[in-house]
């Protein structure tokens, strides 16, 4: 089963690991993510960034590669439950690009057993999120 979904934003909380050197910074993220469509719900996050490019007057221009752990409360096209996905990515001035897997073992409700992997994107001005189950 492959879906496609919407998600925003709704928080996010970002701690330096001390100060950039040339151009580069380790960062701690928490977030939180808000999807709505086939994947209904709420992701929570944890993201360790590596700022190769990191850009101190705007942020949005910055280069950093990352991972993290993303734990979904929710619904799959109807069914609830949740899961934990593994993520790792990039970010480009043009967006984030991440590849998803799903945690072997940590669905539960209507989602236990699940597995599978996706990705997100920026697509215009959206964020999308898709997932491909089996």
């Amino acid at each position: 089963m492959k879906v496609k979904s919407e998600f925003s934003v709704s928080k996010w909380n970002e701690t330096k690991c001390g100060d950039p050197v040339n151009g580069m910074l380790l960062s701690n993220v928490s977030a939180t993510f808000e999807a709505s469509g086939a994947i209904n719900g709420k992701l929570e996050v944890e993201y360790v960034m590596h700022y190769t490019n990191y850009n101190t007057e705007n942020l949005y221009n910055a280069t950093a590669s990352y991972v993290g752990y993303l734990v979904f409360n929710g619904s799959v096209e109807g069914k609830s439950g949740s899961f934990v996905l593994e993520d790792k990515g990039i970010y480009t001035p043009a967006g984030p690009v991440s590849t998803l897997t799903v945690k072997p073992e940590t669905g539960t409700g209507d989602l236990t057993g699940i597995s599978g992997t996706g990705s997100y994107f920026a697509e215009g001005e959206k964020m999308v999120i898709e997932l491909e189950f089996s």
